[in-house]
């Protein structure tokens, strides 16, 4: 089933296959309330850029970041026999890159604890965008670094587009995507 072409941008744009836009949205709904639960709790309100390391560590992951396989950019091994949760990101990602996929494999931590995830760089679901948890931990990853509230602000206060992801601590692809979600892009 196709979206017609005078459904709401947005519509259109969420539509993927095999997830209805209901879904989409409920899933997208989720993550933005569990980022921001844990930015309520662990965040000071106040220091930008969010340090998403810092923010699963007081979650109780560990973080490494080191040299992965190629095609990862990380993943998250879930609590176990003892050990907490293990978030792994690589290092030849930009500082950028290694902040979201900080914050993305958190998302995982958050809306499944008990899930061993692995995130290939754009691997044929990731690009398709069906995969429920890659939906939520993108969202997550998202709204946790880029609080709606604060682009809000400081859009309305006049901030140049080309330097909020410099604020944020973000690639400008991320945050292009985020003002085009919270419907701010020009």
């Amino acid at each position: 089933m196709s979206t017609p072409m005078n459904a709401p941008e947005e519509q259109q744009e969420m539509r993927r296959p095999g997830l209805p836009y209901e879904q989409i949205q409920d899933i997208k709904r989720r993550a933005r309330d569990a980022a921001g639960q844990v930015l309520d709790v662990y965040w000071d309100l106040d220091k930008f850029p969010v340090d998403p390391v810092r923010l699963a560590q007081e979650y109780g992951a560990e973080v490494f970041i080191g040299d992965l396989k190629e095609d990862l950019d990380g993943f998250m091994v879930p609590p176990r026999d003892g050990y907490g949760a293990q978030i792994y990101v690589d290092t030849d990602s930009s500082p950028a890159r290694q902040r979201f996929t900080t914050a993305h494999e958190l998302g995982h931590l958050v809306e499944d604890g008990e899930r061993l995830q692995v995130d290939r760089r754009r691997d044929a679901l990731s690009k398709e965008g069906t995969d429920p948890h890659e939906l939520f931990a993108n969202e997550f990853a998202a709204s946790l670094l880029m609080p709606e509230f604060a682009v809000r602000q400081l859009v309305a206060a006049g901030m140049a587009r080309a330097r909020l992801h410099g604020f944020f601590g973000v690639s400008q692809l991320a945050m292009q995507h985020r003002l085009r979600n919270l419907r701010l892009n020009d």
